[in-house]
């Protein structure tokens, strides 16, 4: 009787750890304007510094965007190299989950200026922060990917 009964409560736990890890996986919480916006100007404030650099590469962007062309160490630290300053002029949310549009405007370390619309898919990296209700902290965001123009400019 009582295997029966384990076998019961090993299957019920089971299909209860799977159903809150589906949930977590297809639920995508919306990260507001605000927080977004928060955690686009914390990354380009830290990523112009030689010191910070690698530290930001590696916990403010996903390892699948660190494995594409313009994502890995040698081409994103030789063009931030280039950078001095960046301001984020402008975070406005896109169609889709988590997708923002953004002004930046970068001051470059030969003394030029140059200013784009970046778009921004981003990703919250803690699973809690998929649960219903619950607001993804600025801590937990990355940046999944740049859709357009940073990949231009950093061709340039």
């Amino acid at each position: 009787m009582r295997s029966h009964r384990s076998e019961f409560l090993v299957a019920l736990l089971a299909a209860t750890v799977a159903g809150i890890v589906l949930f977590c996986v297809l639920n995508t919480e919306q990260i507001r304007r605000s927080v977004a916006q928060q955690a686009i100007t914390e990354y380009y404030q830290q990523v112009p510094n030689d010191a910070l650099r690698r530290q930001v590469w590696q916990t403010k962007t996903t390892a699948d965007w660190r494995n594409t062309p313009i994502g890995a160490w040698p081409e994103y630290d030789k063009w931030w190299r280039t950078v001095n300053h960046v301001d984020v002029e402008k975070v406005h949310p896109q169609d889709g989950a988590n997708n923002f549009r953004v002004t930046l405007t970068y001051q470059y370390r030969n003394g030029t200026k140059g200013t784009e619309d970046a778009d921004f898919h981003l990703k919250c990296s803690w699973w809690i922060d998929h649960l219903a209700g619950v607001q993804c902290g600025v801590q937990n965001i990355k940046i999944d990917d740049t859709a357009k123009p940073i990949s231009a400019v950093w061709q340039r």
